[in-house]
């Protein structure tokens, strides 16, 4: 007879409501009352059970070790009607108050999904991370694990890390069995050991934590949870006594193997299938030796874990059968760098997927994965020009490293393997050295130019190591200065470096400048004495000679000149007709200035005075023998005299000249009186005022 009962770490006891109900259809005449009674005991002491296991602050790769405690209970001991006791310990998520954290209430199932009720929510799950093994107790060595009786129990990291994942499912497929007997194995010590995983991005490259389960760090500092369930699934009776005969059969659906293939077992015990053996009318544990491609399941008279019950005198029959379920693995592949980035060719034999290509990012290796069958797996790695392997491990311990290639990888299905390739980037090293050109204007120094590879600060004239292939030298604040490379940087500044290079790259800035020349021709068509070394030159406030090369910094200029009246200039050339000029980073143009005399111009006014009656028009006024008319002018050449003189009509008997007035632009007075003479310089002018009073 067998006969469930329930304890749940952090839950005691059980509640029985019997309840008897009825409709009257008729009168009673005559009643009779049995009092019926139970009392109903918990089968199982779990002291844990009221405090809980808690292991405080744990940190990344810690493990650390509580008790768990499962015992025969003081009534299940002194009831002779039973004997012995089968339970199993499974792990469900664990659920947390939203508004009280002391407060934990207990899931419920939906389905195979675990829901948390409502005001609460699911903890992070700690269940994947907790191992449970046997310490003491009665165990069998021979059963696989899992099965009731097993003393190997199950490691770390099993399951899924994801709390919304973790169903019914994975709680049947990770729990743990145990058995208890009366008056032999009264009590199980069972070694709940937590191994911490790391948060993802955070861990060690010893990859001692799978993948799967590093936890998203955003977790960090979270309390995470798991309940343990206690639960009992057998409990055999006294009252169960004699013989009964037990058949096992073994049934093997598709694949190769065969039923020897899979050896059979009662209680640890080997027995032929198909063939009908007498035993103890109790219950017993049918188990076999399985094969990781096969599925097995259990029919008939024995239970989904393989518990059968043969009843006194009677028989029982139970079918496994074995159905053949190659599932698939995965294989992935982590590649971290030094020293660089890279894109890293992996090719994986014995599979039928493709190989993977990896590129890293900023030195993390970006981890490609592949499904594949079980079997025995060969990776090898394309090292690219410029990196050398450093080491190569797969976390199966079975493989091994030759080269860039590791082989005998053994992956078994449903499960997963991973191999770390680390790799290096070769290096040499590159200095800068800075040369200043200032061409005579600039006032820049060398220290003044602060030099980078690939964008980081360099000293210049220092000794760089850097990783093989494409570098950029280049400088932060050339300001107007024009930079040009040499050396074994090519003229954009880069440099492929090559293993134990050392490379050598000069930068250099020169002032940019543009050259300026002035050709000065003078022409003296009207008497002027002045040469082209009478003149001065100047460009923007900068004095320069003729037909002489001046650099200046690129710009736009006024074009001057001095030391000479009365020449007007003409400009030609890079002037373009105008008195300035705009020059460019590396011009050498020509400036043209063409200075021709200005004949200079005298002017005569006649005055008359007195009580005469003659009118201007009774005078003649004279340049050089010239008649000039009133209020009229005449050019004349420079540097020479010229004679003013006036006669006078019939009419103007009794006039006489009073005298000659007025003063030259450039200070050359007119004669005292007439006739008279005036030399003037070029471009001067004169205005003489003649005066004849009666």
């Amino acid at each position: 007879m067998i006969k469930k009962l329930l304890t749940r770490l952090g839950i005691a006891g059980g509640t029985l409501a019997i309840i008897i109900a009825g409709a009257a259809a008729f009168s009673a005449f005559e009643a009779h009352v049995v009092n019926v009674t139970a009392s109903i005991n918990n089968a199982l002491t779990v002291p844990q059970e009221a405090s809980g296991i808690s292991f405080g602050a744990i940190f990344p790769e810690e493990v650390a070790h509580q008790p768990l405690n499962v015992s025969l209970s003081t009534s299940f001991l002194n009831e002779s009607r039973v004997d012995d006791v089968s339970y199993m310990i499974r792990q469900k998520p664990k659920c947390v108050s939203d508004t009280d954290p002391s407060v934990h209430p207990q899931v419920t199932e939906q389905g195979v999904t675990f829901v948390c009720p409502a005001g609460s929510h699911q903890m992070p799950l700690l269940c994947p991370y907790l191992s449970k093994h046997l310490v003491t107790g009665n165990c069998n060595p021979d059963l696989p694990v899992g099965t009731e009786g097993s003393c190997t129990g199950i490691d770390a990291f099993h399951g899924t890390a994801s709390s919304t994942l973790w169903t019914e499912t994975v709680t049947e497929a990770t729990q743990v069995n145990g058995h208890l007997v009366k008056g032999g194995n009264t009590t199980d010590n069972w070694d709940i050991d937590l191994h911490a995983p790391c948060f993802k991005g955070m861990c060690a490259q010893d990859n001692v934590i799978p993948a799967d389960f590093q936890p998203d760090p955003s977790l960090e500092g979270q309390t995470f949870g798991c309940d343990l369930w206690v639960e009992v699934n057998g409990i055999s009776t006294t009252t169960e006594t004699g013989t009964g005969t037990l058949t096992v059969t073994k049934v093997v659906v598709g694949g190769t193997k065969v039923v020897s293939d899979f050896p059979l077992f009662v209680d640890g015990a080997s027995v032929t299938s198909g063939v009908t053996a007498t035993t103890t009318a109790t219950t017993h544990q049918v188990s076999e030796t399985s094969d990781p491609d096969y599925v097995g399941t259990f029919s008939g008279d024995c239970g989904s874990t393989g518990l059968v019950t043969v009843p006194p005198n009677g028989s029982a029959s139970c079918t496994l059968t074995n159905t053949f379920d190659p599932r698939p693995g995965t294989l992935t592949i982590v590649k971290n760098t030094t020293g660089g980035n890279g894109t890293f060719d992996f090719t994986v034999t014995g599979a039928s997927s493709s190989s993977p290509s990896i590129t890293t990012v900023g030195g993390t290796g970006t981890t490609g994965s592949m499904t594949v069958g079980s079997g025995t797996y060969t990776v090898s790695e394309t090292v690219p020009d410029g990196w050398a392997l450093g080491t190569a491990t797969c976390d199966d311990g079975t493989s091994s490293l030759t080269d860039n290639t590791i082989s005998n990888i053994k992956i078994a299905p449903a499960s997963n393997v991973t191999c770390t390739f680390n790799d290096s980037k070769n290096t040499g090293t590159i200095t800068v050295y800075k040369v200043v050109n200032n061409n005579g204007l600039g006032t820049s120094t060398p220290a003044d130019f602060q030099m980078q590879i690939d964008g980081s600060s360099v000293a210049q004239g220092a000794t760089t190591t850097e990783a093989t292939g494409l570098h950029t030298v280049s400088e932060a604040n050339a300001g107007p200065y024009v930079t040009s490379f040499s050396g074994d940087c090519n003229t954009s500044g880069q440099i492929t470096l090559a293993t134990k290079q050392a490379a050598v790259c000069v930068v250099t800035n020169t002032f940019p400048i543009a050259s300026l020349k002035i050709v000065k021709t003078v022409n003296n068509i009207h008497g002027g004495t002045a040469a082209i070394s009478s003149f001065t030159y100047f460009v923007g406030s900068t004095q320069v000679q003729n037909n002489t090369v001046t650099n200046f910094i690129p710009g736009t200029y006024n074009i001057s000149e001095g030391g000479v009246r009365g020449y007007s200039a003409t400009f030609s050339g890079a002037c373009n007709g105008v008195n300035s000029v705009t020059l460019h980073a590396g011009d050498n143009v020509e400036c043209d200035i063409t200075n021709t005399d200005i004949a200079p111009v005298i002017s005569l006014n006649l005055n008359i005075t007195g009580t005469g009656t003659a009118t201007t028009s009774d005078f003649n006024m004279f340049i050089d023998g010239t008649f000039v008319p009133q209020n009229s002018s005449q050019s004349v050449t420079s540097n020479a005299s010229h004679s003013i003189t006036i006669t006078g009509n019939n009419h103007t008997s009794g006039y006489t000249n009073s005298g000659v007035t007025g003063t030259s632009a450039f200070g050359v007075s007119c004669p005292a009186s007439l006739p008279g003479n005036v030399t003037l310089t070029p471009g001067d002018s004169i205005s003489c005022t003649i005066t004849e009073t009666h």
